[in-house]
């Protein structure tokens, strides 16, 4: 795995003789080292050695690429899990056709895309419409969901596992209803302000960071200091 690893950096590090060639190697090589980790805990503790090996070579020519070797131990040793994606399909009020030119086009949208917010909705859809004036106006436009308008403080996320799912809506993209506010007189539907936010699982650290180990192993402190 080293062997691999170490040609992987040398082909990364070329530039004079770099080429189509160098670099379809490089990704396949690259893409055996990522197929062959993943299979088993102890080849990935294989891998967090030859990358602190690789990084303490790192700092002399020719295998000079310090910042790849230190991604790839973040990677393995402090994984980051991206939250669970939320399908929006964004809908304009019916009683607004007149007053809002366009149409959010491209239903569903993803949460990814658009942000964590429901107030990061609310811009998304401005700046899709160019409506330009209502972007940083919490008040120009309303959001519902359910029936309901939602506080724009609040996460998409637990908006959909709080009020969309709770309606018996199961696993369908979240429906979101947007109109300028007081364009049909007052709001009658009830607001939410507040949900019970999503919770993380917990996970016990001694396990989640386990293979951190490894690195006593290694002389993996020492090379990352």
């Amino acid at each position: 795995m080293g062997v691999v690893l170490r040609a992987s950096l040398l082909l990364r590090g070329l530039v004079v003789q770099k080429s189509k060639l160098t670099e379809d190697s490089r990704g396949l090589l690259t893409k055996s080292l990522e197929t062959v980790v993943e299979c088993s805990l102890g080849n990935k503790e294989l891998f967090v050695k030859a990358c602190t090996h690789a990084l303490e070579e790192s700092l002399t020519p020719p295998a000079g690429n310090p910042q790849f070797c230190l991604e790839q131990l973040c990677t393995q040793l402090c994984p980051i899990t991206a939250p669970p994606a939320v399908s929006l399909v964004l809908t304009k009020a019916a009683s607004q056709e007149d007053y809002i030119r366009g149409s959010m086009t491209k239903n569903p949208y993803s949460s990814t895309q658009v942000g964590p917010l429901m107030r990061d909705v609310k811009k998304f859809i401005c700046t899709q419409l160019e409506l330009l004036s209502f972007l940083e106006d919490d008040f120009g436009m309303e959001l519902l969901v359910s029936g309901s308008i939602v506080s724009l403080d609040l996460s998409v996320r637990s908006v959909y596992e709080q009020v969309w799912s709770k309606q018996g809506q199961g696993e369908a993209a979240m429906s979101v209803v947007y109109r300028l506010q007081g364009l049909d007189g007052e709001a009658t539907e009830p607001m939410i302000k507040e949900v019970e936010e999503a919770r993380e699982e917990v996970v016990d650290a001694e396990k989640e960071y386990a293979l951190a180990g490894v690195m006593s192993e290694c002389g993996g402190m020492k090379a990352l200091l």
